[in-house]
């Protein structure tokens, strides 16, 4: 049986509204420019996301691997509800189980990427959106930045206009030499 969030149950009329109610972003530009505390190979960002009717402090997440710059994490947080994410994104890793007895037992394993949210009873439920159970589609998402509006427009977040934040992964002065863990010294002849 999947661990059940019960502060989410329990309050789930605010979940509802922190969810589908729109948030803004505080930052027009967001920067990965730390690393996890306790996992050196992920960037890291923290940064505050502003409920238009609630006056809720939600913490906005954003998580990407150094070495592979397709394995990222979007995460909504409200700690005065639960310490636990109320939603999320996984653009990779291990397929999800909603082990939920309303849902056919052949649609209950959702790969990834995916969204995370809880039903009424606390359950974390994962699901795909169309883009991304389109194979067209899902693989424009594997950037981050594409992948940042459509988690946005799925959690009804935006920078205060209609517009949408934008990550940088690569801070200031770094050169990004992409995620394929190729030896950039490979075709070179040193003389010897």
């Amino acid at each position: 049986m999947a661990k059940i969030n019960r502060e989410i149950s329990s309050n789930f009329a605010t979940y509802e509204a922190l969810l589908q109610q729109r948030k803004h972003t505080k930052e027009k530009i967001l920067i990965l420019n730390s690393t996890k505390p306790n996992r050196k190979d992920i960037r890291y960002l923290e940064s505050i996301a502003e409920h238009t009717t609630l006056k809720r402090d939600i913490t906005l997440i954003i998580e990407s691997k150094i070495q592979n710059d397709k394995d990222f994490k979007f995460k909504l947080r409200c700690a005065q509800l639960s310490p636990e994410p109320f939603f999320r994104f996984d653009s990779a890793g291990a397929a999800h189980r909603n082990a939920d007895p309303t849902i056919k037992l052949e649609e209950q394993m959702v790969t990834t990427p995916h969204f995370n949210c809880f039903d009424s009873n606390g359950r974390n439920i994962a699901y795909k959106t169309d883009e991304l159970k389109n194979n067209g589609q899902a693989k424009a998402l594997e950037d981050i930045n594409f992948c940042f509006v459509h988690f946005c427009f799925e959690s009804n977040t935006r920078f205060p206009t209609e517009d949408y934040s934008e990550i940088i992964t690569t801070p200031e002065g770094q050169l990004n030499l992409g995620s394929e863990n190729d030896d950039i010294l490979s075709n070179i002849n040193f003389g010897l």
